[in-house]
């Protein structure tokens, strides 16, 4: 349900952004417009090497990022915030298609990723940032619940590779991410939770051991890299560290390269297959992925399955599900149902589940 004026108030913001955005480019620079975007750059020196089918010189997001990680430059900086909140308000507020009754229903696709996960469109409730999602409010008399895994990606494969450091982590509460950043950063003691080092240090964690990446390719933020002692081969020493230090992960990679390798295909814990194709590295990096997160998707496919149709679930974002609900008992048993064992390798496995509750979206606690 859409807050109509929550949403004009946002647009409203989201307009002074753009303007202010816009005021260290160029006058008369048309920022939408890739062609007259792609003359002032290469004026700049930059060069563009890749092209649109058209022919055109490419200058989108992926590009700008490209061009930024070479040095810092304030008007590429400006232009990828100007792009990047024009997609925002276009996609998320401007354009949002709101029915009759006041409420947003995006198209979910069953049959959206190669994982298994559930995806959307129109809008995609995935990456809704949380300022955006205030706009949407529970009707009177309800509230929203939020029940999300806690970091079941990472207890997966902990379980699937029988990895006995993490799961006597998740057992005693000891904070990985904490142990991680200390050697990523060469800190004298583990990270704090509020630290930046600890939430830089999780990107590795997904982006490389769980997602299959490298430590040359993987997205980090600038002011990651700079705090890093030695750049992105201070990832590569944390990644060969981490391998060792977990050697049952390396072990259950090697036999996920090998299987793949030789069949191109793998099943999940539920029956899932998933056919690799492309290049060797490409497929043995999504080869590592499938099994921990088409895993994960399918526990949450289990869990939808399984829940009363009275049960208010609006969306599944990720490793969470969006509900409203009149009485705390709802949210009890759908906790219930996402908590309940699953046997997996003939072992038990669980998840357990947080739940943030309020209002609207966006402003749960």
């Amino acid at each position: 349900l859409v807050d109509p004026k929550r949403k004009r108030q946002l647009i409203g913001s989201y307009g002074k952004e753009l303007a202010r955005v816009q005021a260290p480019l160029p006058p008369g620079l048309n920022p939408d417009a890739p062609r007259q975007v792609g003359i002032w750059l290469a004026a700049q020196g930059f060069r563009l090497s890749r092209r649109t089918p058209g022919g055109q010189p490419a200058v989108d997001e992926d590009v700008l990022r490209g061009l930024l990680a070479t040095g810092p430059n304030p008007q590429l900086e400006a232009l990828l915030t100007y792009r990047e909140t024009t997609k925002l308000l276009r996609t998320y507020l401007a354009n949002l298609k709101v029915e009759a009754d006041g409420r947003v229903r995006g198209r979910w696709l069953v049959h959206g990723t190669a994982t298994g996960r559930l995806s959307s469109r129109e809008p995609n409730f995935q990456n809704i940032p949380d300022d955006l999602r205030t706009i949407y409010v529970a009707p009177a008399g309800w509230r929203y619940a939020e029940l999300d895994y806690d970091q079941i990606e990472l207890r997966l494969i902990a379980h699937i590779a029988q990895a006995q450091g993490l799961l006597e982590s998740f057992a005693t509460g000891r904070d990985e991410h904490g142990l991680n950043a200390q050697f990523m950063f060469a800190l004298s003691q583990p990270a704090k939770k509020e630290s930046a080092e600890r939430d830089w240090a999780k990107i590795p964690v997904y982006g490389i051991i769980l997602y299959g990446g490298n430590a040359r390719t993987v997205p980090l933020p600038p002011k990651m890299l700079q705090a890093l002692p030695d750049g992105r081969r201070s990832v590569q020493r944390w990644v060969e560290w981490y391998l060792a230090k977990h050697h049952e992960i390396a072990a259950w990679r090697g036999r996920i390269a090998k299987e793949v390798g030789e069949k191109a295909r793998l099943y999940n814990w539920a029956g899932r297959m998933r056919i690799f194709m492309g290049h060797d590295h490409e497929r043995i990096r999504e080869g590592y992925n499938f099994p921990i997160q088409g895993g994960a998707a399918d526990i949450i496919n289990l869990v939808l399955i399984g829940l009363d149709e009275g049960e208010r679930v609006l969306a599944q974002v990720h490793d969470s599900l969006l509900m409203e609900y009149q009485r705390s008992a709802e949210v009890e048993n759908v906790k219930m149902v996402m908590e309940r064992p699953v046997v997996i390798d003939g072992r038990a496995f669980s998840c357990p589940v947080s739940v943030k509750t309020g209002m609207r979206w966006g402003e749960l606690t």
